[in-house]
This record gives C-alpha cells, structure tokens and sequence, in this order.
C-alpha cells in the first residue's frame, strides 16, 4: 500500500488579533478539519515580525510553533512603538501549509491588509 502525504490544503483562519497591552499580542485561529489539513496537524507555527508603520515589514520575522490542540498564544515582550503583522501555517508530516492572510496590528487598531510579508 502507498499513502502520499499533502501539505495542508488551507490556512488557519485568524479569527482575533488583539493588543492585549503595550507590549503583548493576543492571536486565535480556527483549527483546521481533517480534510483542510489533509491529514492530522501536528503543529501550528505563527509568523510575525515589527515594522515601523504597519505597510513597512522589518527582515526579522520571527515565529512559534505550538501543538496542535492550540488556538490561542500571547506573544509577549513586543516593542509598544511598532506595528505587528501575522500568519499563520498549519503543520503535517508532509510539511508547512499555506500561510493565512496577514494581519497587522497597531498599538491602537487593527486591520487586514494584502501585503504578504513572509
């Protein structure tokens, strides 16, 4: 018998970004189903990275991967002057899904934007 494995179909669904202080974000998805994922997920990794102005990424991105059974992280120690964008990845044995839209954040709005940063 032979099983070929897909990296997942789509991506999680952000479904709030929140500043949740001066210097913390909060992030919640949606899991993705059996079928979306192509398989189980194993993991989720979540892209961000600082800009300036919210349209004026940074070259640092940096990322968490967290278990599957989470939907929800604070990503704390962040820089209360900056603009954070995020995506997120859904993770299976054949490797990193399609990154969600990002979405930025201010440290007074938030918003979607087109751009894609990662």
């Amino acid at each position: 018998m032979y099983v070929a494995f897909l990296e997942p179909l789509l991506s999680p669904t952000i479904t709030s970004l929140q500043r949740t202080s001066s210097t913390t974000v909060t992030i919640s998805w949606e899991a993705l189903s059996l079928i979306e994922a192509r398989g189980f997920v194993l993991n989720y990794t979540i892209y961000y990275h600082a800009s300036i102005t919210v349209n004026e990424p940074q070259a640092n991105t940096m990322s968490i991967t967290v278990d599957r059974n989470t939907t929800t992280i604070t990503i704390d120690h962040l820089d209360e002057h900056l603009s954070y964008s995020v995506q997120i990845s859904a993770n299976n044995l054949a490797g990193h899904g399609v990154l969600s839209l990002p979405l930025s954040v201010s440290s007074t709005s938030m918003f979607l934007t087109s751009k894609n940063f990662i």
